[in-house]
């Protein structure tokens, strides 16, 4: 029995609910095989069932949420036996999400989350903004509940990203910044990125001083300056070991 079925899409920016719902099944109830063209995230309250992404199949039983990705080719099929209800809730999005999801997430504590989203059956104009702000909660948690290690990996990320222009940036002090060891970062960054800190930083350099000289017709000093070298020999140097051509080189082959 579907209890609720309620449609939003106010193509908020960001993440934009689309509608959400929930349902106790029958048994073997089942949906598919195919697509959806945004995020459809069901939680199960009880029960349990099949969920299969791109033809891996996955078992999946009360306190999960199993994830269907915008595109992607999906199947899911309650249990004859134990067949289960679940709330949902659809989604797009104007940017990547602030993690990656997996296909199915054990998340119990999301449960109250997911109750809440059915008040929004009760209201009228503020329905929209409520799921949203629910499904940011919901993302919080899961942020939190992330593997440490990934988390130190992305945090060097954004610290990099964020910094290599900056002359003064170095992997020791974004060791210091994440209270990490400077070795444990540079393993953990290597197995996930396959690549060392240093060796990132470099990369982003390069690419972007790139961009610059050849999308922005920036001079190479420029260039130079802005990515965080002072002294333009080094910068040459590193730019022609990255790209195997110095600087005006490299501009001329793209003219």
């Amino acid at each position: 029995m579907q209890q609720f079925n309620h449609f939003f899409n106010e193509t908020y920016p960001g993440l934009n609910p689309v509608h959400a719902g929930s349902e106790q099944c029958k048994p073997g109830h089942f949906w598919g095989r195919g697509i959806r063209l945004h995020w459809l995230l069901h939680y199960v309250v009880s029960g349990k069932g099949i969920y299969i992404l791109n033809d891996q199949e996955y078992k999946v039983r009360a306190g999960q949420i199993f994830v269907a990705p915008p595109y992607q080719e999906i199947y899911y099929q309650a249990d004859q036996h134990d067949p289960w209800t679940y709330v949902w809730v659809a989604f797009t999005t104007s940017g990547d999400l602030p993690l990656p999801l997996d296909p199915v997430i054990n998340c119990p504590q999301a449960a109250p989350i997911f109750q809440s989203m059915t008040l929004c059956y009760e209201m009228n104009r503020g329905a929209g903004a409520y799921i949203c702000s629910k499904l940011w909660e919901l993302l919080s948690i899961l942020l939190e509940q992330r593997n440490p290690e990934v988390n130190y990996v992305e945090q060097a990320l954004r610290y990099l990203n964020a910094g290599y222009m900056n002359e003064n940036i170095s992997i020791g002090i974004l060791a210091d910044t994440l209270n990490i060891n400077r070795s444990y970062l540079y393993s953990l960054f290597k197995e996930h990125t396959g690549m060392s800190p240093q060796q990132y930083l470099i990369k982003l350099r390069m690419e972007k001083a790139a961009q610059l000289m050849t999308q922005y017709h920036e001079s190479p000093t420029i260039a130079a300056n802005s990515v965080g070298y002072s002294d333009f020999p080094t910068f040459s140097k590193m730019f022609k070991k990255h790209f195997g051509l110095s600087p005006r080189a490299f501009i001329q082959s793209k003219q």
